[in-house]
């Protein structure tokens, strides 16, 4: 994968300029003259990614970091609860086989 020209900072600054609705995505993503505003010459898909990852980071960040982890230990516990459902019926089968 490519390096990225645009730095963490300038990535930020979009995030921050998105959330706070400043100016049309459209708008940011334009490259302008100097002095008029943010001058970019980005993709609109590059630009909602980077707000998608800024969000993402600041919700791990009120989280505690655990965001990520939460998902996994829910992910688990489905998987768990289905191998238990799994389990109790064979247990019940092999019950009423031996009552046979």
């Amino acid at each position: 994968m490519p390096q990225s020209r645009w730095t963490t900072e300038e990535r930020l600054e979009v995030g921050l300029a998105m959330v706070r609705g400043q100016k049309p995505v459209s708008q940011m993503c334009r490259l302008t003259e100097a002095g008029r505003g943010l001058r970019y010459g980005v993709s609109e898909t590059a630009v909602y990614r980077w707000r998608d990852q800024f969000l993402q980071g600041a919700r791990a960040g009120l989280s505690g970091g655990r965001g990520d982890e939460v998902e996994q230990l829910r992910a688990e516990n489905e998987q768990l609860k289905t191998i238990i459902g799994e389990l109790t019926v064979a247990n019940r089968i092999l019950k009423k086989a031996q009552q046979l």
